[in-house]
């Protein structure tokens, strides 16, 4: 019977340590999505449609509107 009581307990800590995994991952996954969104706003940014003609200034404004996502972006992402 003690020996059963050993192996549960040795069970229950694995399972532990198994959530505790499961949790940190979940947050990274957390933590990709968000740089996710972030790549695929700047890619449609600062590739213009084919056959736009796009003058630079508005090249450039796209490129200011890109910086100022990165900024509220690393800024949600630490916190702040």
């Amino acid at each position: 019977m003690q020996g059963q009581d050993e192996q549960l307990d040795g069970v229950q800590h694995t399972v532990g340590n198994l959530r505790q995994q499961a949790r940190e991952m979940g947050e990274e996954l957390d933590d990709q999505v968000m740089y996710v969104i972030l790549l695929a706003c700047r890619k449609a940014l600062t590739r213009p449609p084919k056959n736009t003609g796009r003058s630079r200034s508005t090249r450039g404004q796209h490129i200011r509107q890109i910086k100022t996502r990165d900024q509220t972006a690393t800024a949600f992402h630490s916190g702040q």
